[in-house]
């Protein structure tokens, strides 16, 4: 073999060595840089797992409720006209008085829901009004604001009417009827008065049978009362009877008939003279 042509040979064998060399790079390169085409199924630490086809995972829904909101101050807000002035025995209304409840979470809520420190008839010893509202869980809270009255006494009650000035006989009921008729008047030191219902006291007295040895009923309205007399006259003894025949009475019967009295008045006679038909 000459040498010439040993050269081009192991030219040749050099350049297939060379291409040889560069394919077996380039498939490495493909295993470990290239892409993977095939499903990734592994989950990533942030995200759910995907469950299996027909397997539904939800997430459980939080039923925790949450805190509620608690009261921490409370107010009231008073109209400028609103009276402060009363009688003794009168109820206080906060009408008209409009309260603000703050609550922990910075809202706000109106409310008339709320109580005062006079549940009952005013007394002239009330001079201050306070206000307060009781939370859910029972917290009390008391406003700043507070309402100065004054309340006037009572001098005395007057009774008149119908049922005062009429006529009793000892034995009759002085009932709903005669108490309905009273005109009562509440008398104020001040020397203002009003009317007031008979609903609106109690009446010793009423609804029994009355007796000359105790010829009055008594009307007390708040701690004031009324000692009101009546006219209560003696039923006289009765002594006897006396028929009175008038000229409507038929004096003849034939046998058979049934007794009509018609016309025929019996009289009682009392002690003094006194008769009653």
């Amino acid at each position: 073999m000459s040498r010439r042509i040993l050269t081009a040979l192991c030219f040749v064998c050099a350049i297939f060595m060379i291409f040889a060399t560069l394919a077996s790079i380039s498939a490495f390169a493909t295993t470990e840089g290239g892409t993977d085409t095939s499903e990734n199924t592994t989950a990533s630490p942030d995200e759910p797992a995907t469950p299996p086809d027909g397997d539904i995972t939800t997430t459980p829904e939080d039923t925790t409720e949450p805190s509620p909101k608690k009261a921490v101050s409370f107010e009231v807000t008073i109209p400028a006209d609103f009276p402060t002035s009363y009688g003794e025995g009168d109820s206080f209304s906060p009408e008209g008085i409009t309260g603000l409840i703050t609550y922990d979470d910075g809202t706000t809520a109106t409310t008339t829901d709320f109580k005062t420190d006079v549940p009952g008839p005013l007394d002239p010893a009330d001079t201050l009004i306070s206000f307060f509202f009781i939370d859910a869980d029972d917290t009390k809270l008391n406003a700043t604001t507070t309402l100065p009255i004054t309340v006037i006494a009572i001098d005395r009650i007057e009774v008149s009417g119908e049922s005062v000035t009429a006529e009793y006989h000892e034995g009759d009921v002085f009932g709903a009827e005669q108490v309905d008729a009273l005109v009562i008047t509440v008398i104020y030191a001040d020397g203002s008065s009003k009317q007031v219902s008979p609903d609106e006291c109690e009446i010793l007295g009423k609804d029994a049978p009355l007796s000359i040895d105790a010829p009055y009923i008594t009307v007390i309205y708040y701690q004031k009362d009324c000692v009101v007399p009546l006219n209560i006259l003696e039923t006289p003894e009765i002594t006897g009877i006396q028929i009175v025949l008038t000229d409507s009475f038929n004096k003849y019967f034939t046998e058979g008939d049934t007794f009509d009295p018609k016309g025929l008045m019996i009289m009682a006679i009392y002690s003094g003279g006194k008769n009653a038909s």
